[in-house]
């Protein structure tokens, strides 16, 4: 087994040593900082989502005191409130059909509109939740989490090849939070619907700048 050739003189030995030390050191930095930026950003990401979800109910509250019917009064909400990135979707009858926030449309460079195929997918995986939930409470008739939403990530990973670079590999996903409210006397699911493509963004732009960075402080000790 061949052995890695040291420089002879001490210099030379004490510099490598130190250069092999502090990449050590980095490695263990950029590792530790990712880790902490991640768990970072999807707390935050995940508060936003608790926060929109409620900003959304506060405004439903006041638009069922101004329309005649629970569905208008929702239909109404669903175009006021708006969050970048953020959807909502709310279930009545655990039969009947979803009300949601109107669809993002997107221009190709052609000039046709088009709805993100991704979104259709995550609509579909959280009406299904909302469905499952809206009829348990239909048997329960209570609240299955009276003070915090339970919140989820959903995977639309027959989209992945079609994502980002930063996104590919793990496929588009999104964080949801939802939860069954009384509206009326009647029970209604209702979920906030976040994609988490800004923290797979940012986490990819920390990554590059420290493939620059990194080797650049190496060769600067060293030197």
């Amino acid at each position: 087994m061949s052995r890695v050739p040291l420089p002879r003189s001490i210099r030379g030995r004490l510099t490598a040593w130190y250069a092999l030390a502090l990449a050590g050191g980095l490695f263990v930095f950029v590792f530790a900082s990712l880790a902490v930026l991640s768990v970072e950003l999807e707390r935050r990401n995940d508060q936003f989502l608790i926060d929109a979800r409620r900003a959304f109910l506060v405004e439903l509250e006041v638009e069922l005191g101004e329309m005649p019917t629970t569905a208008e009064a929702i239909d109404r909400a669903l175009g006021e409130v708006r969050f970048e990135g953020t959807r909502f979707i709310v279930l009545g009858d655990p039969a009947g059909a979803a009300q949601a926030t109107p669809a993002d449309l997107r221009l190709e460079p052609s000039g046709v509109a088009h709805a993100d195929a991704a979104r259709l997918v995550f609509d579909s995986l959280v009406s299904a939740e909302l469905h499952e939930l809206r009829a348990v409470a239909r048997v329960t008739r209570e609240p299955s989490h009276v003070k915090a939403p339970r919140v989820f990530t959903i995977t639309a990973r027959e989209n992945a090849a079609r994502s980002t670079p930063a996104r590919a590999a793990a496929g588009e996903d999104a964080r949801v939070a939802l939860d069954l409210v009384q509206l009326r006397g009647e029970y209604f699911a209702v979920a906030a619907l976040r994609e988490r493509q800004g923290i797979h963004e940012t986490l990819h732009e920390v990554r590059r700048a420290y493939v620059f960075v990194i080797p650049f402080i190496l060769l600067l000790a060293v030197g």
